[in-house]
Order: C-alpha cells, then structure tokens, then sequence
C-alpha cells in the first residue's frame, strides 16, 4: 500500500470491482504493469480474482487489512513515544495519511465482513473517545487553578532576571537532554521582552531566543525566530498555559511539533513549568524547567 498506484486501485475498488482490462485503460498502463501491481495486491490479500468468461474480475477483500490497520495503529500509538532523535525513522506524514484514509474507506464500505473487523472498530472507537476525553479534562485542568494562590503574573514575574533548570523525557521517562537558562526580561507595559540564553550539560538545543509577547486583560501572544506562526496563551488564576508550533531540527531534517506549556507560581520568586511535546496529536516528550527571580543587584 506503499505504492501510488496500488493505494490508487484500491481507491478505484471502493468504487465498483473492474476487469483487468478496464484498469489498464483507466491507469494509463500496460496489461503486464497493471497484472504486476494485481499480484502484490493479491498476494497481500487485499482483492481476488474472479474469471467468468473471458472477463478477469478484480474484487476487493478487505479481511486481510487487518495486519496493516494493526501496524498503523501500533506506530501511531508506540513509534512517536520514543525519544526525540528517533524522528528521523518517522516515515512521511503525508503518507500515513493517504493510507490511513485508504483504510478507512475500506471499512466503511465493507463493514459487512463483520468479526475480523470488530477489533479494529473498538481500537479506532477508544482511540476517539481518548481524544475527545483528553480535551474535557484540559477544561477541567484550567478552572481548578482560577481560585489558588498566588496569583501568576507571567509579565510581572519575567520583569527581570531569571535563572532555570530544565529537563526533557521521553516517552518512557528516559532523560534525553539537561540544561540552563539565563533570562533577561523587559515589560514596558504592552510588551514583554524575553531574550533567553541556553546552555546544555546533556543533549543539544537552541542556544538563543528572543520572545516579544504582547498582553492585555491576561492573554497573551507571542512570537520569536524558531517559532512557527504565532504563540497563544492565558491566564488561569495561579497558572499560565502557553501553546505554541516549532520546526524541531533533528539531524538534517526539521520536523514540525507543538508545545503545550503549563507555568504554576510557586511563590512570588519561583515558577515550575511542565511542556508536553507533541507530534500527529501524540506526546513524544515532556519538559519540566524550575524558574527563579534573580534578587537584583546593588547599585
């Protein structure tokens, strides 16, 4: 199903069963090429060949999808859990995507073949109710924290020096990069100004950022060089959300992940921020990072 022109015939399948003639005439191809592709299908048992006559039927059978659906739900579930580095083993998302949409049409089409497909059903149904549960307990997450104290002023807290400690997980709890940050902010009342330093004892990054975030009535935007587009965020009584897209570098490749950042007041001098990392809707990672107000300095 790798292959165009099979993920094409099948397509064409969803449709109406067709002789091996009229594929040929409708893929612009030989009788031996569109044959070739016919046997890779057969062989994976995706269609059957039904002979009456001199007509050479191609029916689909969609039984056998089962170790594909099985594949591309385990990748989707397992493969964007582990750490950060292994992205370059990701195959292409415009490709799970074609195929996934290929299956699903499938399915819909013959549901009818019933028990071997069961299985795959309740999979995609609590894979469903996963995400949609995921986003009713994010609302619950923001109300608790609108009645505890302190109260987070995220362009009051960064109007300064600040000093922070992070570290990045994966999926397994694996420490995959340790670092520091030196943070010199500057709000003028509208606008506040980050400009972050990196410095890694584990793993590589980013060395420098600039934020310019503007605010008013507690929300928050904010754009900075490695960011895609435009950073969003809120305040919710003791703790901020801040969602944002990068093109994360990984090898020579850049990928496009997103950032769902938390910051919860500790104190008026003290701030914890736990980042969920995420790519196709699945975390892959997770940073937390310790923040400290810097006492400014005499004189």
């Amino acid at each position: 199903m790798a292959d165009p022109t099979r993920r094409a015939l099948l397509q064409h399948f969803l449709n109406d069963d067709s002789s091996v003639n009229e594929l040929a005439q409708n893929h612009d191809m030989s009788l031996a090429a569109i044959s070739n592709h016919i046997t890779a299908l057969e062989y994976a048992g995706l269609v059957s060949s039904l002979r009456q006559g001199s007509i050479h039927l191609i029916l689909l059978t969609p039984s056998n999808l089962q170790p594909t659906t099985a594949w591309l739900s385990q990748f989707m579930r397992e493969q964007a859990s582990q750490q950060l580095a292994c992205l370059v083993q990701i195959p292409t998302p415009s490709l799970i995507q074609r195929t996934w949409a290929t299956v699903i049409g499938l399915i819909k089409r013959h549901e009818a073949t019933g028990v071997r497909l069961d299985k795959l059903k309740t999979t995609m149904l609590l894979l469903s109710t996963s995400v949609v549960l995921s986003g009713c307990s994010a609302t619950n997450t923001e109300d608790q924290y609108l009645g505890q104290s302190p109260t987070l002023s995220l362009s009051q807290f960064f109007d300064g020096e600040i000093k922070a400690w992070g570290i990045v997980q994966n999926r397994s709890g694996h420490l995959v990069q340790r670092f520091a940050v030196d943070i010199i902010g500057t709000n003028d009342g509208t606008t506040l100004t980050l400009h972050e330093t990196f410095s890694y004892m584990l793993g590589d990054g980013p060395r420098t950022r600039i934020w310019e975030i503007t605010f008013e009535d507690g929300l928050y935007t904010g754009r900075a060089d490695d960011i895609e587009g435009t950073a969003s965020g809120r305040s919710f009584g003791n703790a901020f959300r801040w969602s944002y897209e990068m093109d994360l570098p990984v090898g020579d490749n850049e990928y496009r992940v997103q950032f769902d950042d938390w910051m919860w007041a500790m104190d008026e001098n003290t701030l914890m921020n736990r980042s969920e990392i995420k790519k196709f809707g699945l975390v892959m990672a997770e940073v937390t990072i310790f923040m400290q107000k810097v006492p400014p300095r005499d004189g």
